[in-house]
């Protein structure tokens, strides 16, 4: 995906404290892939392995979320594989869209998005117009 404000590169850093000095990791962006790279949420450890949370740009901005599973994580290696995907649960509110999947303590968060077409700005009808144009094709 190009354009302002949205990235395809994961860049991670490493510190010996929590208030650094942080080193970047050697091979930034470790990763560069627009259904996997941007962050969407706080990485998590289940059954004592990491995951990480991402946003999947390859169809739509922030329509789904992919959940990886980190497998290398030192100062000089990275390495994750996708091992599922979120979709917007259509029965709800806000069917459109997810972007962020965050631990709160007992809690998750998964927010949701409900796209809307306001006629009040001509730039902004056009761009929905474009896009339930593509959604009929």
């Amino acid at each position: 995906m190009t354009g302002k404000g949205y990235t395809s590169k994961l860049k991670i850093f490493f510190a010996e404290k929590p208030e650094g000095p942080w080193e970047p990791h050697p091979d930034n962006p470790v990763k560069t892939d627009v259904r996997s790279s941007r962050s969407a949420g706080t990485p998590f450890i289940h059954e004592g392995v990491l995951y990480r949370p991402a946003m999947d740009y390859s169809e739509k901005l922030q329509g789904r979320i992919i959940i990886n599973r980190v497998e290398r994580l030192t100062t000089d290696d990275f390495a994750e594989v996708p091992v599922r995907e979120l979709q917007p649960y259509a029965g709800s509110p806000w069917p459109d869209k997810i972007h962020t999947l965050t631990a709160m303590g007992d809690h998750t968060l998964i927010d949701g998005c409900k796209e809307v077409c306001v006629l009040s700005d001509f730039r902004l009808l056009i761009y929905n117009l474009k896009l339930m144009i593509n959604k009929l094709f």
